[in-house]
Formats: C-alpha cells, sequence, structure tokens
C-alpha cells in the first residue's frame, strides 16, 4: 500500500465514522477500516488476498 492509499483509507474510515455517529448508530471501527483497506485494494486486485478477506 503505497502513501496515497493509506491517506484515501484513513480519510474514508473517518468520514464512515463520522456519518455514523451522526445517526447514533453503533459500529465497530476496527472493522471500518478493515473494510476501507479492502475496498481500496480492491482496485488492485494483484494485491487483494482473497482467504484473508474470506475468513
Amino acid at each position: 500500500m503505497i502513501y496515497a492509499q493509506g491517506a484515501t483509507v484513513k480519510l474514508v474510515t473517518a468520514s464512515l465514522i463520522l456519518v455514523v455517529d451522526r445517526f447514533g448508530l453503533i459500529v465497530s471501527m476496527t472493522k471500518v477500516l478493515t473494510s476501507s483497506i479492502v475496498c481500496i485494494l480492491a482496485g488492485e486486485q494483484s494485491k487483494l488476498q482473497h482467504s484473508i478477506v474470506r475468513n
């Protein structure tokens, strides 16, 4: 993962947490962060390890 992707993951995670908080919902920050990472890496399928995502 390059620096730009890392920054994008952080921005997406922060945005999602703010939106969820605004509606008063409860989510796991770890799951939101992990989902953000998977979405960013999904664009580069060669770097995405499907066995890890599946588990």
